[in-house]
């Protein structure tokens, strides 16, 4: 089981950390941990702690408000390497947190043409491909939920 909190300050430097590990490079465009402090403070993007049963911290999710709250974007997950295959159970509590905590209408993310396993759990939970676009020459897919 897993839940979500509000994170804290002082997890930036462990969420700098879990998204450079191996597993999650190639999918993530990286934050310096400087980049994580100021999104951190800014009243438009919600960080949030992923919780594993032990308590441990397990990875993070960051999500930003747009359209006066009506539209979340799903800016990242990144979980740690000892926590593998928690992403699912982790969505599902991610969007219940969009509709309950927030009123959210509508979940978009962007996923790059290479993480097929990431499109395959997307497209699995119901998100729709609705865009492209280039991304440091690479191809990044645009994908969307209404809740």
């Amino acid at each position: 089981m897993i839940t979500l909190r509000l994170s804290k300050a002082e997890e930036l430097a462990d969420f700098h950390d879990i998204e450079r590990q191996s597993h999650a490079q190639p999918f993530l465009i990286n934050y310096t941990l400087e980049r994580h402090q100021q999104c951190f403070v800014d009243e438009e993007i919600i960080y949030l702690t992923i919780i594993h049963e032990s308590f441990d911290l397990a990875g993070y999710i960051i999500l930003a408000i747009e359209d006066q709250g009506k539209s979340i974007e799903f800016r990242r997950i990144a979980i740690d390497q000892n926590y593998l295959g928690i992403g699912q159970l982790t969505i599902q509590a991610m969007e219940s947190f969009c509709q309950e905590a927030l009123q959210a209408e509508r979940i978009w993310l962007d996923v790059f043409d290479d993480n097929q396993k990431g499109m395959h759990i997307y497209e699995k939970f119901g998100y729709q491909r609705f865009g492209e676009q280039d991304e440091g020459g690479r191809n990044m897919y645009l994908y969307e939920k209404w809740l």
